[in-house]
């Protein structure tokens, strides 16, 4: 199942959750598929939830999107601002999450355009929630490749 999500990315994209009991090799299957997807010129971002950062928000989707930083000034100025202030890049009040994840977003269509994108989370049971809720909108956003 994973090999043919991994073939279907640059055509059509696709998701897979992986759920399971600690200790059964989640991990270690995202590992072998990020680097498979790697091999075949997928852009591979990666993230992962930290017990230790349930509290920080947003500190998992600045891991994810970091490497994408660069293209910030593609994004529109509320969306550019928005994820700027959320990574604490700007000194303004708490932005709208709506706008951040917006931003998320569209930081990702922007990789999109350059390479087929595989965003891969793990541990995501201590996302904090902050992130996870961006995630579900993006998630919810991206098209279904069924």
């Amino acid at each position: 199942m994973l090999d043919l999500l991994l073939a279907r990315i640059p055509e059509r994209g696709g998701a897979l959750v992986l759920r399971g009991d600690p200790g059964i090799g989640k991990t270690a299957l995202l590992e072998v598929a990020s680097a498979a997807a790697s091999s075949k010129g997928v852009l591979v971002l990666r993230t992962a939830g930290a017990q230790s950062e349930t509290g920080l928000a947003f500190a998992a989707l600045h891991q994810l999107l970091r490497p994408m930083l660069m293209w910030l000034d593609r994004l529109p100025g509320p969306q550019r601002n928005a994820l700027s202030a959320a990574f604490g890049a700007i000194g303004v009040p708490a932005p709208d999450p709506f706008l951040i994840a917006l931003a998320a977003l569209n930081l990702l269509a922007c990789a999109a355009e350059r390479a087929p994108l595989l965003p891969v989370v793990d541990e995501a049971q201590w996302l904090d929630p902050p992130t996870a809720s961006a995630l579900a909108f993006i998630a919810r956003r991206v098209p279904n490749s069924s």
